[in-house]
């Protein structure tokens, strides 16, 4: 039985270059009471709509339908 992508656990590492994007990350932990990996885990979701929703645009995808 496969489960479905939601189940799914995966570990990876994230290696940040940008010394100021590394900070604010850890900020927003702190700030918010959050995991790293967490925030790390949501800011690639929000990427990844983005670029969908970008693709959607440039098909001719109407927002809403």
């Amino acid at each position: 039985m496969q489960k479905d992508n939601h189940e799914r656990k995966m570990a990876y590492a994230i290696y940040l270059t940008n010394g100021l994007l590394y900070d604010r990350l850890y900020q927003l932990a702190a700030e918010y009471t959050l995991p790293v990996e967490r925030l790390a885990e949501l800011a690639v979701e929000r990427l990844l709509q983005d670029v969908e929703f970008v693709r959607g645009l440039r098909s001719g995808k109407v927002i809403g339908t």
